[in-house]
């Protein structure tokens, strides 16, 4: 069996990196935060509060080390069950794709208006 592509659960992607992707869901217009494996979806003003919470995060007063011997700092989602953990450099590139998605979001918004 073999996954079948419905056109109205399609997404369009607003940013793109190596392992994570931030995607708009055509059918209901949620954000989709995925980094690697976990996705997160958020209504749109919803993640405009995450995208502004993760921006104001410093991760030199925030990081844990990890069993593993990584520093990495923690990410808490509008779940309290849910949350993010990313490496000093998984941490700056999702706070500019972040950054970015929100920004070209917004454009999309002013445009539509």
């Amino acid at each position: 069996m073999g996954y079948h592509h419905h056109s109205d659960h399609s997404s369009d992607i607003i940013v793109e990196g190596e392992v994570f992707q931030i995607v708009q869901f055509n059918c209901c217009g949620r954000i989709g935060f995925r980094f690697n494996n976990i996705l997160k979806s958020f209504m749109l003003d919803d993640f405009f509060d995450f995208v502004e919470s993760y921006h104001a995060v410093l991760f030199e007063k925030t990081n844990i080390l990890f069993p593993d011997g990584k520093i990495r700092t923690i990410m808490s989602t509008n779940r309290s069950d849910i949350q993010f953990c990313f490496t000093r450099n998984e941490f700056e590139t999702t706070k500019k794709a972040l950054a970015q998605a929100s920004l070209l979001l917004q454009a999309k918004l002013l445009m539509k208006n």
